[in-house]
């Protein structure tokens, strides 16, 4: 099993979850994932049952390309060139890679923990990425194995009466003993909801948007990174 605060290799897992279910943490995560692969290979991946990356980056799953459902499949049936199917089937976003998610809800439900450490395990020994940005939501399930596998996991914070309980509730959960080292990698933060024009705009102005200036503010002063200075 393992264990936060371990030394994971040169390839940063960064991720992001909300148990108000916000969609602000998507757009950080694609904020930093957009600046940080400027300088550094980098993916974006999402868990969620509903993404919404096919329709915001025109990811298609046409002839030849692959979504995590397949690799996947690779993964299991130990055949492939998992690499260069993760390469080939990434859309992008500026520099930054997307891979298009499951193809289904619900499809990524049945992965063991086992899977999901092989996954990771692979993305960093055998791939170019020096960056992954993982997009944690319900749908994969094993919370606290997915968690584990990031070197920070932000969590953006609520005000709105339901969303703060859901975040009361997760702290309970991070409470029990088995979850308490957990705490080394999360990041609270409090973010900007986009405007009426930043909507507008979404995605291709996002790093000028709040959220793209917060996105600056963590990879300069986060020690996750391992540097200082904006992108």
């Amino acid at each position: 099993m393992k264990t936060a605060g371990v030394l994971k290799g040169k390839v940063k897992v960064i991720g992001a979850f909300s148990p108000a279910g916000r969609a602000e943490k998507t757009a950080l995560l694609l904020a930093l994932g957009q600046q940080m692969a400027r300088t550094k290979p980098s993916l974006f991946l999402s868990l969620e049952d509903f993404p919404g990356l096919r329709t915001l980056f025109r990811l298609e799953n046409g002839p030849g390309s692959l979504c995590l459902s397949d690799i996947f499949f690779l993964l299991r049936q130990g055949a492939g060139n998992i690499p260069a199917a993760l390469a080939a089937g990434a859309g992008s976003f500026g520099k930054l890679d997307i891979l298009p998610p499951a193809a289904f809800a619900g499809e990524l439900s049945d992965v063991t923990v086992r899977e999901w450490e092989r996954f990771f395990d692979l993305l960093r020994e055998e791939t170019a990425y020096e960056a992954v940005f993982v997009d944690i939501g319900t749908g994969a399930g094993r919370l606290r194995s997915l968690l584990i596998e990031c070197d920070r996991v932000y969590v953006p914070m609520e005000e709105m009466p339901i969303g703060a309980a859901r975040i009361e509730d997760f702290r309970r959960y991070l409470a029990c003993e088995e979850n308490r080292e957990l705490s080394e990698i999360l990041c609270p933060v409090r973010l900007p909801a986009l405007t009426e024009e930043e909507h507008r705009h979404f995605p291709e102005q996002l790093e000028w948007s709040g959220i793209g200036r917060a996105a600056k503010e963590l990879l300069a002063k986060d020690p996750v990174y391992g540097y200082e200075g904006v992108l």
